[in-house]
């Protein structure tokens, strides 16, 4: 601002200082007004500009909260994940426990096919045998002591085994 000094005619007392002083005063007073003025203008924006960062400060401090409160949730869902991913792994190896016994009891069967296959080819072998020698009866004696009764009897035929004539 710029003030310009213009005089006046003196007042009832005939000092010239203390015109000026006057005018000098008011000019003061003019110039400390518009200071307060600018000064109560500042002062209005700074409470302004203070409550808009009070505002934010508070949103800040609700967003924080909702935060926390998330990672919480968050940290509670990561530790039941892990205690679910836990009992998954336990799971796990009793299945994988129960497959290598599956896979021995398997082997174990494989065994226990091949011992009855075999078991089976020498039965059905013994069977063919069998077979054959019930289709071709052969008379075979089998000689013991004599009985006393048989004393007159030749103790050996001159044929121990005779093929039956097939009819």
């Amino acid at each position: 601002f710029f003030f310009l000094m213009i005089r006046r005619p003196p007042r009832s007392t005939h000092c010239i200082s203390s015109a000026a002083s006057d005018v000098y005063k008011r000019q003061e007073l003019e110039i400390l007004k518009v200071r307060i003025d600018a000064l109560m203008g500042e002062l209005d924006n700074s409470k302004r500009y203070a409550h808009e960062v009070e505002g934010k400060l508070q949103r800040l401090k609700k967003e924080s909260k909702a935060a926390e409160m998330k990672r919480k949730d968050l940290s509670e869902s990561v530790k039941e994940l892990q205690r679910q991913e836990n009992e998954a792994n336990k799971n796990l190896q009793e299945i994988m426990m129960q497959q290598e016994k599956l896979e021995a009891e398997k082997v174990k069967s494989k065994e226990s096919v091949e011992l009855i296959s075999t078991t089976l080819e020498s039965l059905y072998k013994e069977r063919d045998k069998l077979d054959i020698l019930m289709n071709n009866p052969c008379t075979c004696l089998l000689y013991t002591s004599p009985s006393p009764r048989d004393l007159s009897t030749s103790r050996m035929p001159s044929s121990a085994c005779k093929k039956k004539k097939t009819q």
